[in-house]
Parts: structure tokens; sequence; C-alpha cells
């Protein structure tokens, strides 16, 4: 897929944890905020959820890591790289449905 040239600049927002491969959340986000975050996963969390395991699914916001992290290891994070870089590179397997 080819990107507009003049368009915002997307994110990539992956899962990853100590017992999982690194998937990506299938979506782009244009801000790199925590609300940012918080607001494009919502519509995700249950597949999130699914993938992780009930009871390791309690994300808190972790400065450190930059993200929202389970006291397992889980985090939900942006990767670090653009729309452009993740097609150009390889895309993440995405969170199952």
């Amino acid at each position: 897929m080819a990107i507009a040239t003049g368009t915002r600049t997307r994110y990539e927002i992956i899962l990853e944890g100590p017992s999982i491969e690194t998937v990506r959340i299938p979506l782009w986000v244009c801000s790199k905020t925590r609300d940012a975050i918080c607001s494009a996963v919502q519509p995700c969390y249950p597949r999130v959820v699914a993938y992780v395991g009930k009871k390791r699914a309690s994300f808190e916001w972790s400065t450190k890591l930059h993200g929202f992290a389970t006291r397992d290891g889980y985090v939900i994070r942006y990767s670090g790289r653009t729309q452009r870089e993740c097609e150009s590179a390889g895309l993440l397997p995405i969170l199952p449905a």
C-alpha cells in the first residue's frame, strides 16, 4: 500500500510479553501520547485480553516503559516505527482475532 505524501505520520502500536511473540495491534495512530494509545487500543482490548489471558490483563501506565504494562511483563506501547518504515521493512504478525 502506498502512503500519500503530505499525510500525517502514523505510528505502530505493539503488544509484547515474556511468553508471547511481539504482535502488532491492528491500527495506526498519529499521536504518540498516553491518551492516544489508550483510546486507540480500547476497541481491540477484548482481543488483547484473549491473547494474554484474563488474569494477566491488568494494564497500568509505565513511564519507564513508555506504555501500558502488567506486573507479568506484558506491555502495550509504540514500537518506534512509522507506518512507512513498517511497510518497507516488514510488518509484525497481527494480534489474533
